[in-house]
């Protein structure tokens, strides 16, 4: 080697080092460093400004002895940020006859000319190809291991890579590193052709010119995981990775089985309704603290705005304008998917999914005890008829427990025919006389002097503002939940009069019972609105009311003389078998700082409902727990290749890891020389 050669070799790689010096590192401290010309909202890549902001959340860490290759993280990461690719361990032999072999010291035999241009195409992509797809990182001149080379009966086969070369398929590596030289080569009378192609795991190809012939294989290598026999493994792209913060504000209330609560609230364990309308289990909590564009979405029918973070995709149907000239909002329920809140404008339609389990129940039964000190127990038994609903209906409206031994219902004194219901159906179910007493004003008390009563009202709350409804209650069958619906009604209820309409309204304190209410219409095919009021000094009243053709509906289901018979409706609200559909009141937009968010994780089913609205949740979708996200690292890198984390990369512990070598193809040739020496 001459004197210039090793001085190149010194002082090349110095220059390189420097050269990198005077850049800043490729990726942000976000959220704490400010974000400059942040070209959009999902922090993603931006090939033109050739900037990645690859989120906050952290990365991922992938246990390869867990990993099964069943390439479920991939498909949860489809239609979000298509970050996370399923790839296998690939290398490249190049298989020559021994007499060209000896000739590649001098550079200029024929197998020379096929290792530059291949060699140069590995080394291609990492650094002039951001656009190119997969993105794994063959590391050339680092290896010294002999078994690169091998000879055998006169054939020396030359393996091109040391590590392995990751990529989703042949068919994705020969576009990322081996066409464009395949190509060169062509152009000075090379002929390539493929002479085997086993997609995706293998390929074998035949270069020839003149009378040398090479063969090229193209294997996957086995990296002998016994519970991943295929060595099918996930690679990362941060350079397009959401992180999956699909969260909102810690106050936002969640349909849970069988309450209401806010996600600050929610437990592991807990059950929230999903957009198939079943229950779903939550298995994981996250909780982070955002910087970013934050959207607060106000629904018609909803008392409660979703606060949602700007990746937080959410089920809903843009709807279409009219051609005509008053471009109005078509009434279109299709095409439902997923939808980032930027997408959305008022009058699209979000839905709520309505639940459609239910319980055959032929008598309720409960264990209670008897007497204060509990001495004496026994079961509890009531036969489980439509009535015995619209009496539960009386209590949730009027109802209220006192002292471990009594019930009361208040009513006003003109409502003459619902006290003589409500005498009716405690004495048939209770086998109890009512204690009619004078309330104050123009009430008149009912009470009931009955542990076995006590105990069976309590279960659906104490005080007004604490009435909810059971899960034996709340999934019964349609005929039980109109007499429900019926006596919440002639409890709390009224008929508004309007000038142009008619409507039924039904009123209460309780947040949980109003968002109850709103499903259980929903089941009914109904669709309830809740308007929520709270008057100065005093707490929050919800009324849920049923407006058009609802209303009418309602109140022949309830065999209620309404009044009113329009011959057309205008609805602003629809109804299918699975979901209601909710027109956008209004959207804003604002940018919040290390704003505290939370989400939850749903098993089988990613998504839940915040605050009435179907939304995505954050995934976790590896069964095995194989891939795991960690929010406390900090990615950096110096290039866009270096935000591709291969899944040994992956696998390696919680740093960020250095970028990979951009080795020169000389160091190949400087490799292959001292073999031969």
């Amino acid at each position: 080697m001459s004197v210039a050669e090793r001085l190149r070799q010194v002082v090349r790689p110095i220059l390189v080092a420097a050269r990198h010096v005077l850049f800043k590192p490729y990726t942000y401290k976000y959220p704490y460093e400010e974000v400059p010309n942040l070209p959009s909202e999902n922090y993603k890549f931006d090939p033109k400004l050739g900037i990645a902001f690859p989120g906050f959340k952290g990365r991922h860490l992938l246990i390869l002895e867990k990993c099964t290759g069943c390439s479920l993280c991939d498909i949860a990461c489809q239609n979000i940020a298509e970050a996370i690719t399923m790839v296998y361990a690939f290398d490249i032999v190049v298989e020559a006859e021994e007499r060209y072999f000896a000739g590649l010291a001098s550079g200029k035999s024929v197998l020379a000319e096929l290792l530059s241009a291949v060699g140069e195409g590995l080394v291609r992509p990492l650094v002039s190809q951001p656009e190119a797809r997969g993105g794994s990182h063959p590391t050339l001149g680092y290896v010294t291991d002999t078994k690169q080379v091998s000879k055998a009966d006169g054939v020396v086969k030359i393996q091109l890579n040391a590590d392995p070369i990751w990529e989703h398929n042949t068919s994705t590596l020969y576009d990322n590193y081996l066409e464009e030289g395949f190509r060169t080569l062509t152009e000075r009378g090379w002929s390539i052709r493929i002479t085997e192609d086993k997609f995706p795991e293998a390929m074998y190809l035949e270069a020839q010119k003149g009378d040398a012939v090479f063969k090229i294989a193209v294997s996957k290598r086995d990296l002998k995981y016994p519970q991943n026999k295929k060595s099918y493994f996930p690679q990362v792209d941060y350079g397009r990775c959401v992180f999956c913060g699909f969260c909102v504000d810690p106050t936002t209330p969640v349909i849970v089985n069988p309450d209401l609560k806010t996600i600050a609230e929610i437990e592991i364990g807990d059950k929230v309704l999903t957009h198939t309308g079943e229950y779903k289990t939550v298995t994981k909590l996250w909780e982070m603290f955002y910087t970013g564009p934050l959207y607060r979405i106000e629904v018609y029918g909803h008392p409660d705005p979703l606060i949602c973070t700007a990746d937080h995709p959410i089920l809903a149907v843009c709807r279409p304008s009219s051609s005509k000239k008053d471009k109005r909002l078509l009434r279109v329920k299709e095409p439902l998917g997923f939808i980032l809140p930027n997408q959305l404008k008022p009058g699209d339609y979000v839905v709520l999914p309505i639940p459609r389990k239910t319980v055959e129940l032929s008598a309720y039964t409960q264990p209670i005890r008897l007497y204060n000190n509990g001495c004496v127990q026994e079961v509890l038994r009531i036969t489980n008829e439509p009535d015995l609903h619209r009496l539960i209906g009386y209590y949730l409206a009027e109802g209220f427990c006192d002292g471990g031994r009594e019930v009361n219902f208040a009513f006003g004194a003109h409502e003459t025919e619902v006290i003589e219901d409500c005498k009716a159906l405690i004495l048939r179910h209770f086998n109890i006389h009512c204690k009619e007493e004078k309330n104050t004003g123009r009430g008149v008390r009912l009470a009931v002097h009955s542990v076995r009563a006590f105990h069976f009202f309590e279960q659906f709350g104490q005080g007004a503002h604490n009435k909810r409804i059971p899960d034996w209650v709340f999934f019964a069958d349609p005929i039980r939940q109109i007499q429900l619906i019926k006596g919440l009604w002639l409890g709390d209820g009224c008929l508004v009069s309007q000038p142009r309409q008619k409507y039924l309204n039904i009123t209460t304190t309780s947040k949980t019972l109003a968002y109850q209410l709103q499903l259980i219409l929903a089941r009914l095919g109904v669709v309830g609105l809740i308007e929520r009021r709270s008057p100065e000094g005093r707490k929050s009243v919800y009324k849920v009311s049923v407006f058009g053709r609802y209303a009418v509906e309602l109140a022949n289901k309830m065999n209620v003389e309404l009044g009113y018979h329009p011959t057309k409706f205008v609805d602003k609200f629809h109804v299918t078998e699975n979901y209601v559909y909710f027109p956008i009141r209004r959207i804003e937009q604002y940018h919040v700082a290390n704003y505290r968010v939370m989400d939850v994780t749903v098993a089988d089913d990613h998504t839940f409902v915040p605050a009435g609205v179907t939304t995505s949740n954050c995934v976790d979708a590896c069964p095995f727990y194989a891939l795991e996200m960690t929010p406390d690292i900090e990615l950096s890198s110096i290039s866009r290749q270096g935000l591709v984390y291969n899944p040994i990369t992956l696998s390696g512990p919680k740093i960020s890891t250095n970028p990979p070598s951009t080795n020169p193809i000389d160091a190949l040739y400087g490799w292959l020389r001292s073999k031969l020496s």
